[in-house]
């Protein structure tokens, strides 16, 4: 998730599709890190 990350801090992302292999507990942190930073409008899981 290293790009992931990187991408997130730079504020380029407005929507990610997460692959079905990762777990919700996996997809729940990331949603609400992105919504807490206010960088991310979208997240499919």
């Amino acid at each position: 998730m290293y790009v992931g990350r990187v991408s997130f801090q730079s504020n380029k992302i407005s929507k990610v599709i997460l692959p079905a292999s990762l777990s919700s507990d996996t997809a729940e942190g990331l949603g609400e890190q992105a919504f807490t930073d206010n960088k991310i409008s979208e997240i499919v899981a």
